[in-house]
């Protein structure tokens, strides 16, 4: 062709050409964003953080949405900071951020979990957790350590909130936790075919199965812990309600190698709605005479600083210990070998 005689045909020509390569390298764009999967992101749907993945990326919307191509693992940020990261599901949560946790109230979990509650725009995450994109710009080129002690992280967020988040504090641990519990066991109820409600599955009954594993698992650190073990695994609970007081008590031997012969005891008891009282006991029937170690933290009528660190749930019949400090303590009934106080862990059910 004669470019000369047909100048404006040949430069039309080009330009189409030129537009269709773009086109075609804007439409691999697309076919993958097409063809990808879509997850939530949950602790309540969580709108607003940045998500990664080696072919994907974005923010996620109002539902928590994100996208993946099978067999990637997605990152979530806020700004620079990485919230962690997990295989691309169909529903991830900041459980699934951290490898190895359980629960709601792994530490490093904890601490995820009181970042995002925090910074949500209304303050309340029970509407959904909203972060704003003024908020994300203030993380931009920031950083934090979510595996670290949760007093310890404490202190770095607040020092990170006054230089970039005008002060903005953390939610509790209890309020935190709590949260993100009621949002597993609706997912639990969700995925439920049999139409079975969470507390069936604590089900203490015969029948029912899961004898300790349903009525949950305290973990136990201190330095007695070499005699009484490092955790606590009940066998059954026992409520007695009145119209003014509360109290449960689960009892259960330990499943420490080598702890035959050893039953332990976990007591909480409330006045008006108020935690009044929680002890923790073991005796040990391997020695004669038996040796009993006790521990108690008192909540009332002087509420000490531990006490913020239990939640004692009636309606969803749920007992939340949060890094619990009890000190050892002289019983009147027996002789208390305990030389140290103990840190308890965990969450325990009843029916």
């Amino acid at each position: 062709m004669n470019c000369e005689l047909w100048q404006g045909r040949c430069v039309a020509i080009v330009w189409g050409v030129l537009f269709l390569l773009v086109l075609a390298s804007c439409g691999g764009g697309s076919s993958d964003s097409a063809s990808a999967s879509q997850g939530v992101f949950l602790d309540s749907a969580v709108d607003g953080i940045r998500f990664e993945t080696a072919t994907q990326s974005g923010t996620t919307d109002e539902n928590g949405t994100f996208r993946y191509m099978p067999g990637e693992t997605v990152a979530f940020y806020i700004g620079d900071i990485l919230l962690g990261s997990a295989a691309g599901a169909a529903t991830l949560t900041p459980v699934d951020l951290v490898s190895g946790a359980a629960d709601e109230t792994n530490e490093q979990v904890t601490n995820i979990l009181r970042f995002l509650q925090a910074l949500d725009s209304d303050a309340d995450a029970s509407s959904g957790i909203q972060i704003s994109s003024a908020v994300s710009t203030a993380m931009t080129g920031q950083a934090l350590n979510f595996a670290q002690a949760m007093m310890d992280f404490e202190t770095d967020f607040n020092a990170l909130s006054n230089a970039m988040l005008g002060g903005v504090g953390l939610v509790s641990v209890i309020e935190a936790q709590a949260h993100m519990r009621t949002t597993l066991d609706d997912m639990t109820m969700a995925s439920d075919g049999e139409g079975s409600t969470v507390e069936e599955d604590y089900s203490t009954g015969g029948g029912g199965g899961g004898g300790g594993q349903g009525l949950g698992n305290v973990s136990v650190a201190g330095v007695d812990t070499s005699i009484i073990g490092l955790s606590f695994d009940p066998d059954t609970a026992t409520p007695f309600f009145t119209d003014t007081t509360a109290s449960v008590a689960w009892m259960g031997g330990n499943t420490n190698t080598g702890n035959v012969s050893r039953l332990g005891g976990l007591n909480v008891s409330t006045i008006n709605g108020q935690i009044s009282l929680l002890q923790y006991d073991i005796q040990d029937y391997r020695s004669t005479p038996l040796l009993s170690y006790g521990y108690s933290l008192s909540c009332w009528p002087v509420v000490a600083a531990e006490c913020s660190k239990i939640s004692f749930d009636t309606s969803s019949k749920r007992l939340v210990l949060s890094n619990v400090v009890l000190m050892n303590r002289t019983a009147v009934v027996f002789d208390s070998q305990a030389t140290g106080p103990v840190t308890l862990n965990g969450t325990l059910y009843w029916e």
